[in-house]
């Protein structure tokens, strides 16, 4: 079994997934809003070195 095999997915299923992604972190937000509240920054930051990648794949495909 192939666990990284090549998939096309649709646009109904790629929107499907984000909008599960979105409500069960909505959900989990709820539950930890208080540990959430307390690193915010770290989260921040987080966010934005997990960003950078992307971004710069973008621009070198310019």
């Amino acid at each position: 079994m192939n666990l990284f095999r090549d998939k096309r997915y649709s646009v109904i299923d790629i929107g499907l997934i984000k909008w599960s992604c979105i409500l069960f972190g909505m959900v989990l937000g709820a539950y930890l809003s208080e540990f959430t509240l307390r690193y915010i920054w770290l989260f921040i930051i987080v966010a934005v070195i997990m960003a950078i990648k992307p971004v710069v794949t973008y621009v070198k495909e310019l």
